[in-house]
């Protein structure tokens, strides 16, 4: 999301415990809230426990 080409990308599993996902770029007024299902959905990110 955001980038001219396909980047490899994680997505922690521990994230699916929240409700709702905030995302930001750059500052307070660029936050977007998101699911966890959606970022999945929109990244295609590979799904793995990181901690």
């Amino acid at each position: 999301m955001g980038h001219p080409a396909k980047i490899r990308t994680l997505l922690d599993t521990s994230l699916e415990e929240h409700g709702t996902l905030w995302a930001g770029a750059g500052d307070h007024h660029s936050m977007f809230s998101i699911s966890y299902e959606e970022l999945q959905r929109i990244t295609g990110a590979r799904t793995l426990r990181v901690r």
